[in-house]
């Protein structure tokens, strides 16, 4: 489906590239690395998302052979809400959509998903996805409940590790290795003013 120099540039997506980073790595023009992302995302159905063409990727076996720069080990502690925001960033959707999903306001949904590059050392978001799905976060069930991630809703706010292949007790989901805190506070206005004023 994908010729060597697309699979190049879908690996190059997945580790976070920009366009001129790419260019710079393939020896390319960047209208030539703009032309091939197109061709990618096209033929992926996920234009003009990078995300989702990721979460594509790994879904569809074309990623899987990729080096990994993340394992379940070094998956960071996060919140019930991170985990929820987590999964609208992986399946491609934007702020405001993850927003009105899970009832918080777009600029709410920013600063989580800073926060999350923050956890995971992510460029971006395809690159946020790309290292979900290599520490066994990420998963095919998602797309089964996509409305929100089912080991998430009825989990008590206590410290909880479940490790890889074990069975939320509360919704008997089977998880990958996930370290969740306890949700003490949310996002408020002041937290949001304090924040770097990045795009997220």
């Amino acid at each position: 489906m994908f010729s060597p120099r697309e699979v190049q540039v879908l690996a190059g997506i997945t580790r976070g590239k920009s366009n001129k980073e790419l260019a710079t790595d393939l020896g390319l023009s960047e209208m030539a690395v703009k032309t091939h992302v197109h061709r990618v995302l096209t033929r992926a159905g996920k234009s003009p998302n990078r995300a989702a063409v990721v979460s594509w990727g790994y879904r569809n076996g074309y990623l899987q052979g990729l080096s990994k720069e993340k394992t379940e080990a070094d998956v960071p502690k996060m919140t019930n809400r991170e985990l929820e925001v987590l999964q609208g960033v992986v399946h491609g959707w934007d702020n405001a959509y993850i927003g009105r999903r899970i009832f918080l306001t777009e600029d709410t949904i920013k600063t989580y998903v800073r926060r999350l590059f923050k956890k995971w050392g992510a460029d971006n978001r395809a690159h946020l996805t790309a290292l979900a799905w290599q520490a066994g976060v990420a998963r095919e069930s998602w797309w089964e409940t996509p409305a929100a991630p089912e080991f998430v809703k009825g989990i008590p706010s206590v410290p909880i590790e479940l490790p890889a292949g074990h069975a939320c007790p509360t919704c008997g989901s089977v998880v990958a290795r996930v370290v969740l805190q306890s949700e003490t506070t949310e996002a408020t206005g002041q937290e949001i003013t304090e924040m770097e004023s990045d795009s997220g």
